[in-house]
């Protein structure tokens, strides 16, 4: 990729710090703007690339953003971290009140924390698991009626679960930081205990599944071409166009009977033909007008090593 040594040096190391170019559409206010977002480096022949990891409602989300795919790392920064803020924003972070008020897998009442004991005498029964600890009370049956002790054992529960300290259920403090700076609204809600259920699976994965979807339709269109000879003395040249699946053509061009100059000039009007067919006339236009030329210079080109260019298209230009 012809910018790839020098976007790389906007990056540093393994902290995976944009430069305040790369990162000056981000969150400025959010201290920790990668959080969520891993640099990996370029090795080899493998190009460098953005990855989020997050883990939201119980479930890991990843996605890698490579820097061939949108044509530098500071545009594939950008993409990996607007979908870390999708993800975030779409299933936000569980406070510890709605953990402890998530419906477990054996409740037979419907009411997160409130089931009915029989030994050694009816009762209902008021529990809460919390970081301060396990909290349990039973009203009686037999002393206040059946709904009366079911809707003290509520009543009970509720007033614990304002008791739970106002935090996130998160594991690092750089994740509890950027949880509050997103969602502070989030802290002073109290769920109702008659209303336990977190978002159920199915719909999670409808959720990610429009978020990718979304993203799969903002990476730009690429379009590959190079030009080289071949030891049997042709020019060819291969077409790669990715719209939906690759799409390719093949040029070949025989040059026993013409110069480098008459080859390339041949070639030139073979390749608008196969852009054109492709990808349609504004990109055969701009192809034309920003790269024709520099592939298919008679005195820069090589005929050794050839030449090839990448050309990033946004998808509403086609």
């Amino acid at each position: 990729m012809e910018n790839q040594g020098r976007d790389e040096r906007r990056f540093c190391g393994s902290t995976a710090q944009p430069d305040c170019n790369a990162g000056a559409n981000s969150n400025t206010r959010d201290s920790t703007h990668i959080y969520a977002l891993k640099r990996l480096p370029p090795r080899g022949s493998v190009a460098g690339a953005w990855r989020v990891m997050l883990r939201r409602q119980g479930r890991y989300v990843s996605r890698t953003f490579k820097d061939t795919a949108y044509g530098s790392a500071e545009a594939a920064f950008t993409q990996a971290r607007d979908y870390r803020d999708a993800i975030m924003h779409a299933l936000p972070p569980v406070t510890l009140r709605e953990k402890a008020n998530c419906l477990r897998s054996d409740n037979v009442s419907g009411i997160s924390g409130v089931y009915k004991a029989h030994d050694p005498q009816p009762r209902w029964v008021a529990y809460l698991s919390s970081p301060d600890g396990v909290r349990a009370k039973g009203y009686s049956v037999s002393r206040y009626g059946d709904e009366m002790a079911k809707t003290f054992a509520i009543r009970k529960r509720q007033e614990w679960l304002s008791d739970i300290p106002s935090a996130f259920h998160i594991v690092s403090e750089e994740a509890e930081a950027v949880a509050r700076w997103q969602f502070p609204e989030r802290l002073n809600h109290i769920p109702i205990v008659t209303n336990s259920q977190l978002m159920p699976p199915e719909a999670i994965d409808e959720i990610l599944a429009k978020i990718d979807q979304d993203f799969d339709a903002r990476r730009p269109l690429r379009l590959r071409v190079t030009v080289r000879r071949d030891a049997s003395d042709r020019l060819r040249a291969v077409v790669a166009f990715n719209r939906t699946s690759a799409q390719i053509k093949q040029i070949s061009i025989g040059m026993r009977s013409r110069s480098l100059a008459e080859s390339l000039s041949l070639m030139g009007s073979s390749l608008q033909c196969a852009v054109l067919e492709l990808c349609g006339g504004p990109v055969a236009r701009r192809f034309e007008a920003s790269y024709a030329a520099r592939l298919l210079d008679p005195v820069s080109f090589d005929p050794m090593r050839g030449s090839g260019i990448t050309m990033y298209i946004p998808r509403h230009t086609t």
